[in-house]
């Protein structure tokens, strides 16, 4: 505040003291005659005051636009200035500055519509940046009630109904101290664990559903299956068979989708499945396909719904293409997946695609746009299972 207010009055002393470079105000204020004073003047600046007016407008106009003062602070300018010129003009006799009285209130008018001009301006500026401000914690503030409601919903669920604690514990005598000591280490799991860990029976894979569907309403990602629409596999809606399971065309809402239908032959299905849902919910980049949400089927089923990438795999469009390809598009392709990659990579933590093949990458038609697909084995580093993948797309220290 302190700093604010030295500012205003530097500000200030600066209008007065160019109100007095005026050779015929510095005269009459000393009480001298002006032609004895200075002879070699001319008639106009005994008559005129615009370039001081001017000068003071410049100067006014800079105050508000550059200076980081608060309108609080800064609307006292808007009758500073203008005070200041008709203090050091109105004592003056009527036949020098501004001829007459009503010259010079006018001068002083304009001062004043000038700052006030100013002084909008300045509000604008400083209303556009509080409005900025706001959003940003807004933002900052849905991001964390968003972590609450995840976590949250791995609290319930470590404590509810579906966690290991109540499996270990059914209703009956209670257990002896050591035998519940060690119950409780196992049963320190969070929800992921239920979905991503190795499941012995149909009963853990009915957990591990139920336990995906209410994370997936709390993070508002699960789709209502009412408005998904699957086409005939016999007309071409068949788009093809991944590591996981059965790829279909389909509509969700009038917007053309690739719809995955996993094979879930036992738990450890759900596993790799939930692992690709986990890692692909948070991903977007143009060179990604984009994951639109996912729901339980009524036979149990969980069923991505993403992005429809209308295109040959990346193997057929090298091999099958009716004309070799350039060494230009060859360069935009693999750049692109590089892009992608270190997209990837650069998370927190790191995400590692585990089978990145030329039968995993999708390029569009028209535009030749590579895409990632087939996230299944995607593994966030430092988890302590091992890669998988396709073993002539496997990285050296993957075999070895």
């Amino acid at each position: 505040m302190l700093k604010d207010e030295r500012i205003m009055a530097v500000m200030s002393l600066a209008f007065v003291l160019l109100a007095f470079s005026n050779r015929y105000r510095e005269a009459a204020i000393t009480q001298q005659d002006f032609e004895t004073c200075f002879p070699e003047s001319e008639t106009i600046s005994k008559t005129s005051d615009s370039l001081i007016v001017l000068c003071m407008s410049a100067i006014q106009t800079a105050f508000f636009v550059t200076l980081p003062l608060r309108c609080s602070i800064s609307m006292n300018m808007v009758l500073v200035i203008p005070g200041v010129y008709a203090a050091t003009t109105l004592p003056l006799p009527e036949s020098g500055l501004e001829v007459g009285l009503r010259r010079r209130l006018l001068m002083s008018a304009i001062l004043f519509a000038i700052g006030l001009l100013g002084l909008v301006g300045r509000a604008t500026m400083e209303t556009g940046q509080r409005i900025k401000f706001l959003r940003l914690r807004l933002m900052k503030a849905e991001h964390t009630k968003e972590k609450v409601l995840r976590f949250k919903a791995e609290h319930e669920v470590i404590k509810g109904p579906f966690s290991r604690i109540v499996l270990s514990n059914p209703p009956g005598p209670p257990q002896d101290e050591e035998q519940s000591a060690g119950t409780q280490d196992t049963c320190s799991m969070a929800t992921t664990a239920i979905i991503f860990g190795r499941s012995q029976n149909n009963e853990m894979l009915s957990l591990q559903l139920q336990s995906m569907t209410l994370i997936a309403e709390r993070e508002h990602w699960l789709l209502n299956a009412d408005h998904l629409e699957c086409y005939d596999p016999d007309s071409s809606g068949l788009l093809g068979q991944g590591s996981f399971g059965l790829v279909f065309r389909g509509g969700y809402l009038g917007v053309p989708v690739a719809v995955k239908v996993p094979k879930l032959a036992d738990c450890r299905g759900i596993a790799a499945l939930s692992n690709e849902l986990r890692v692909f919910r948070r991903l977007r980049h143009p060179y990604i396909v984009a994951f639109y949400g996912a729901f339980i089927a009524d036979n149990a089923d969980l069923v991505l719904v993403e992005e429809l990438v209308d295109g040959p795999s990346l193997w057929n469009f090298v091999l099958n293409s009716s004309s070799p390809l350039d060494v230009e598009t060859k360069r935009k392709i693999l750049l692109s997946i590089c892009h992608a990659l270190v997209y990837l990579h650069g998370q927190v933590p790191t995400v590692v695609h585990g089978d990145l093949g030329a039968n995993n990458i999708i390029v569009q038609k028209l535009t030749w746009q590579p895409k990632l697909i087939d996230f299944g084995l995607s593994q966030i580093q430092g988890q302590a299972a091992p890669m998988g993948g396709t073993p002539q797309w496997a990285a050296p220290e993957v075999v070895l």
